[in-house]
């Protein structure tokens, strides 16, 4: 393990537990939303591997969903050097929530992605937006290479993810606020990060991530 690992392993033991079921089931909404922007639609059956799984909290929503869930974390290998232990051209939908920003090296990461995903299938990133954490990144020991939109944006095209869309890391949104040209700047300026209800539901958020969201060619 390199030293970034074993701070991971160390964080684990003491890192509050902040969200509960509805809110991993807002994650899984937001995927299944974001995805089909891209086309992409979820089938049962179908296999979703999770990068950097940590507790494996998105289990249960690939289970209700009917998914193939499998879950890859630090104790499976070096992320940086190791291939992921799964097979080429299995894997439908490669989920890595909060997870790129604690590489040093995103390749092997990138490359192992496009290796496992089948034709067609969905990547779904999501990582700090330093343009809008830039003063909290580093309170978390284990955060080592933060990225800005522009930079999620180079490393798409030069590992040719394929179709890559951009979008603010705010969950289960109407489509208009993830397709705005300003969408970035709308929701870092949305005012409450409590979801709301009624006709302001759509208020709800704050956002200071980012999702990538491609399809394999």
């Amino acid at each position: 393990m390199n030293k970034s690992q074993h701070v991971e392993e160390a964080l684990k033991r003491v890192r509050p537990i902040t969200l509960g079921e509805a809110s991993w089931e807002r994650e899984w909404s937001t995927i299944e939303s974001l995805g089909s922007l891209l086309g992409f639609r979820l089938g049962e059956g179908m296999t979703v591997l999770d990068v950097g799984c940590g507790n494996r909290e998105l289990a249960a929503g690939a289970v209700s969903r009917s998914l193939r869930y499998r879950g890859i974390d630090i104790s499976d290998g070096n992320f940086e050097h190791s291939p992921f232990p799964i097979e080429s051209a299995s894997v439908d939908l490669v989920v890595a929530l909060a997870f790129i920003e604690h590489l040093h090296n995103p390749d092997r990461f990138l490359r192992e992605t496009k290796r496992v995903l089948r034709p067609g299938g969905l990547i779904f990133i999501s990582t700090p937006n330093w343009k809008y954490s830039w003063r909290n990144f580093f309170d978390n020991p284990a955060h080592v290479h933060p990225y800005t939109p522009k930079a999620l944006r180079a490393l798409a095209d030069a590992y040719n993810l394929g179709n890559v869309k951009l979008f603010p890391g705010l969950r289960v949104k109407p489509r208009w606020m993830y397709e705005s040209p300003l969408a970035f700047e709308l929701a870092r300026l949305i005012p409450s990060r409590k979801p709301l209800k009624g006709i302001f539901s759509f208020l709800g958020g704050k956002a200071t991530s980012i999702f990538l969201v491609a399809r394999s060619l």
